[in-house]
């Protein structure tokens, strides 16, 4: 199916600058203009849950290519701490190794920052060789819809904002998460 008129209203989108428009008005235009089938692939991509079982083929590709990418990751993870990773990972149909080249050069990035940023860069690429050259067909209109998702997520996230939540997450121990259900002796009292 072709959505000529819903691809011409669509504003440009860039990986460093946040879409013109909400991730809500974005689901209104697309609710008003996809079928109910891709309406819904649409959501479960916005939503990280593409159903693979039933879904389109776009989604089921799209899963495939995040799943390499994040044994890749998987795998990188478990060498550095000396473990076996194999009870990580996630069952791919297909062997790329654009995705484990990926994730070793997005792990050569001093900061947690720009390894993430890589690594978004290579979902970027991917995502847009799997819209494929007719822009206005279902799997372009799909493939948008991700690369909308990317955008937000890194319009809303400023250079310094990523840097202090990295840092953030990098200094929180495991066990430091303080318990509601246990109470200071002084409370207790």
């Amino acid at each position: 199916m072709n959505y000529y008129y819903l691809v011409a209203t669509l504003p440009e989108l860039s990986f460093d600058t946040p879409p013109e428009m909400s991730v809500e008005d974005f689901l209104i235009l697309c609710e008003e203009h996809l079928s109910a089938r891709d309406y819904k692939v649409m959501t479960e991509l916005l939503e990280s849950t593409p159903d693979t079982t039933g879904g389109s083929g776009f989604a089921k590709a799209w899963r495939e290519k995040e799943t390499q990418l994040r044994n890749a990751i998987v795998k990188i993870r478990a060498s550095k701490q000396q473990k076996d990773a194999a009870p990580f990972l996630k069952e791919t149909h297909t062997v790329e190794t654009a995705a484990s080249k990926a994730a070793d050069e997005a792990f050569l990035k001093k900061s947690p920052l720009d390894r993430e940023l890589a690594l978004d860069h290579f979902r970027w690429q991917q995502i847009e060789e799997l819209a494929g050259l007719d822009p206005f067909n279902t799997k372009a209109v799909l493939a948008y819809g991700l690369k909308f998702k990317l955008a937000t997520r890194w319009g809303d996230m400023g250079r310094e904002q990523g840097e202090k939540k990295a840092e953030e997450l990098l200094n929180k121990k495991p066990g430091n998460e303080p318990d509601e259900n246990k109470k200071t002796h002084t409370e207790q009292s």
